[in-house]
């Protein structure tokens, strides 16, 4: 079996993750790494033996790419989906998909309309603790649920919070309530 190629838009907090998640992977190869800033994007792209570009266009084109890991701020994910879709690559998008409705929208249906695969990131979807609380949800035991209240502990370093897009309308749509709470 041939590797799946995936071009990795975006060499931030996550990018590394996703570099360590595919070298466990055999049939998975990170064949360009995409990234504005050169200083960041090139290294990763050595250390995943990968080509560099600065251009999501570029990228998302490439014959050497079956499916794109979209892991940029997420005002900017339609735009790259939109044309990663219409390139015939098949899509995974970082939570939250987009921060308007209208471009959740357009992804979507650029997705559709090409016949690619698209996903968006939820991981606690899968957690243990979670599908035991909707099993317990869905059958019952808790009675009629009219409010509830999360508290999560996570740790992250001052450097997940001091990307310039953070907080921002226009890149993050509403903070940590857009960009956190969509977790739990």
């Amino acid at each position: 079996m041939q590797p799946i190629k995936f071009a990795l838009i975006g060499a931030g907090n996550i990018a590394k993750i996703y570099l360590d998640a595919f070298s466990k992977i055999a049939d998975a190869q990170v064949t360009v790494i995409c990234n504005r800033t050169e200083s960041t994007g090139r290294p990763l792209a050595a250390q995943a033996n990968a080509v560099w570009t600065a251009d999501f266009a570029d990228a998302v084109t490439r014959e050497d790419v079956d499916a794109v890991v979209i892991a940029t701020p997420s005002g900017t994910h339609a735009e790259i989906a939109i044309a990663a879709a219409q390139a015939g690559k098949h899509l995974l998008v970082e939570k939250p998909i987009d921060i308007t409705l209208p471009r959740v929208d357009s992804i979507i249906a650029a997705a559709e309309d090409a016949g690619v695969i698209l996903a968006c990131v939820f991981p606690l979807r899968f957690a243990a603790g979670v599908a035991k609380v909707k099993e317990a949800v869905d059958t019952g035991r808790l009675g009629r649920i009219t409010l509830a209240d999360c508290y999560v502990k996570w740790f992250r370093p001052q450097s997940y919070y001091d990307g310039n897009w953070r907080g921002t309308w226009e890149l993050d749509g509403g903070g940590a309530l857009m960009n956190q709470s969509i977790h739990n």
